[in-house]
């Protein structure tokens, strides 16, 4: 069990192949939760519209996250550098 900002309707996860952190997509409040190993809630990067979909390169430099409803124009991928957000 990890705890997670109330109401906040966690979506996808995803592992570093690195094992240096977890990577959960919260729906709700539009952020990117980033998780120590161990549980522990490192940082929330906020997000412009709801992400759901999140996968980390092999190298586990890169986060790339999904945005469930893009305009009509285009689909849209977050991409975030691990080392900074």
């Amino acid at each position: 069990t990890l705890p997670l900002p109330y109401a906040s309707q966690p979506y996808g996860i995803a592992f570093a192949p690195d094992g240096s952190a977890v990577y959960v997509t919260l729906q709700a409040r539009r952020e990117l939760a980033v998780l120590s190993p161990a549980g522990e809630l490192l940082a929330q990067v906020p997000l412009d519209g709801k992400p759901r979909g999140v996968a980390v390169t092999a190298d586990s430099r890169r986060i790339l996250v999904t945005r469930f409803v893009s305009g009509p124009e285009q689909g849209e991928v977050w991409i975030f550098d691990a080392a900074t957000l």
